[in-house]
Parts: C-alpha cells; sequence; structure tokens
C-alpha cells in the first residue's frame, strides 16, 4: 500500500519540485503505515465495519473524514482489504 500511494503522489507532485515531492512522500508513508497498523489492530483478524474504521483512524489525529474514506477506497483498490458485506471489511 505505501507504495502505490507514493507512486501516485510523486508523479503529480515531481513536476513542481522534487523537495516538495519528498516532503509529501514522506507524510504519505506514514499515513499508509499508520492506516495498516490501526486496521491491523482493530480488526483481530476477523471483519471491521467501516464506521468503526474510520473513526479509529479519525481518533489518531492524523486523519480527517474525508482522508480516511480515500484510504479505506485505496485499500480496496490495492487488494489489501475487501467488502465481505456492505459496510463490512476483511484483510485480504
Amino acid at each position: 500500500m505505501k507504495f502505490l500511494f507514493t507512486c501516485h503522489l510523486n508523479k503529480t507532485i515531481i513536476r513542481k519540485n522534487i523537495t516538495e515531492a519528498s516532503k509529501y512522500t514522506c507524510m504519505i508513508d506514514e499515513k499508509a503505515e499508520l492506516f495498516t497498523r490501526i486496521y491491523d489492530e482493530i480488526s483481530n483478524e476477523g471483519d471491521i465495519e467501516e464506521k468503526a474504521l474510520k473513526e479509529a483512524l479519525i481518533e489518531t489525529g492524523k486523519f480527517d473524514k474525508y482522508s480516511a474514506e480515500n484510504y479505506i477506497q485505496g485499500a480496496l483498490r490495492n487488494g489489501q482489504i475487501y467488502e465481505r458485506r456492505a459496510g463490512l471489511y476483511a484483510r485480504a
């Protein structure tokens, strides 16, 4: 997950300024790592509700509502998690 988010963001920013791209890459890596750690902690190898995952991410102070939703959607697109039922996620 870290790699895909980093590459996606770098393609957009690298045209502007390499230093700026490095700064954002570092922030994305930290958030991706935090997302994975939070998901693992609250899922306990089972399913997790979307609402509980969003709340846990927001409570860290690193995510707002929209970035939490974006990271969940990114994890779905990357195949790291999947939606077992509407609003219920499981580790892929």
